[in-house]
């Protein structure tokens, strides 16, 4: 299905943009790699962490990118919501998304609190 390393980063985006749960918070504040200067939170941005690749024995790359997907919000409270309707929505990506790690941050700059997930998406290339 997906045939470039680009079009996951893609994929991701049209995932959590289809998604109501996660549009319902956020609008339409979802940006791969950096949001611009003084969004309004909250909002989620995410980037690919690693790119790991394996050649399965009929040929085929099964490709499995780990992404980091960052919650900013005003409180500790919003950015706890927010990030469990990212996580319902990451877990919908085609194929296999699976969460594996996480944590909490804050931003002393602009007082606002943070949710991180990491997530490894599997799939294969052609």
């Amino acid at each position: 299905r997906r045939s470039s390393d680009l079009s996951i980063l893609t994929t991701i985006f049209d995932v959590l943009s289809d998604d109501h749960d996660l549009t319902e918070l956020v609008g339409t504040r979802i940006y791969p790699g950096r949001a611009p200067p003084r969004v309004t939170l909250p909002f989620v941005k995410y980037f690919r962490v690693s790119n790991p690749h394996i050649e399965t024995q009929e040929g085929a790359t099964m490709a499995y990118p780990r992404v980091q997907f960052t919650v900013w919000a005003t409180t500790a409270l919003e950015a706890e919501t927010v990030a469990f309707a990212l996580k319902r929505a990451v877990r919908t990506i085609p194929d296999a998304a699976i969460i594996v790690g996480g944590g909490d941050t804050t931003d002393p700059a602009t007082d606002a609190y943070g949710v991180h997930l990491d997530a490894e998406v599997y799939t294969r290339e052609v």
